[in-house]
């Protein structure tokens, strides 16, 4: 069962099939929120160790990939593959703080967690691409320029100057984060 800790999860859409490796973007958030005592998995969805180091993808293939992602997640094979991998990933924490980017929303909707896991939840959404927003606890990061995340969300919780691949750029989006993740800690230790 997790203990006072504040844990942090990437859950985005798998740009490259063959590796789960945090990109340079995601490598240097995990460093920013270490800096603040919060633990963070070093691996993103779906968390599969024995997988391939990180690598640049063209930007047409891992979009493809993104979009193949977002429709396989709609599949229960989906849920009973991968909730289970999910669940585990976060049970040391009392509370996980859920980086979901892009079609990382629709993904954490169609592992139909739980009641009892999505308590112990905090989603932290940056691009949010979902056909609805999940019944867990939700921080949504909108950029002003990201026409993909506004066909789905026209109402966020925070608006950014920054387009669908640039918010892990953004230093407007790492004081959100930053806030979050201090009054999610603050939470743990209530």
């Amino acid at each position: 069962m997790g203990t006072a800790r504040l844990g942090t999860i990437f859950l985005t859409g798998q740009s490259d099939k063959h590796s789960c490796s945090l990109t340079p973007d995601q490598q240097k958030t995990a460093h920013e929120l270490r800096k603040l005592g919060v633990e963070v998995q070093p691996l993103n969805f779906p968390y599969q160790e024995r997988m391939a180091p990180y690598r640049k993808i063209n930007i047409l293939l891992a979009s493809m990939a993104n979009l193949q992602m977002f429709f396989q997640s709609r599949r229960p094979e989906f849920t009973s593959k991968y909730r289970s991998r999910f669940c585990e990933k976060i049970s040391e924490y009392a509370l996980t703080l859920v980086l979901a980017g892009s079609c990382g929303l629709e993904i954490i909707n169609n592992l139909r967690l739980p009641d009892d896991v999505k308590k112990k939840l905090h989603i932290f959404s940056y691009g949010p691409v979902a056909r609805k927003m999940p019944d867990i606890s939700c921080t949504l990061v909108q950029g002003r320029h990201d026409g993909l995340s506004k066909y789905f969300f026209s109402k966020v919780d925070f608006s950014v100057n920054c387009g669908h691949m640039g918010y892990l750029q953004s230093p407007e989006v790492m004081r959100v984060l930053h806030d979050t993740a201090l009054k999610l800690q603050r939470k743990v230790k209530e």
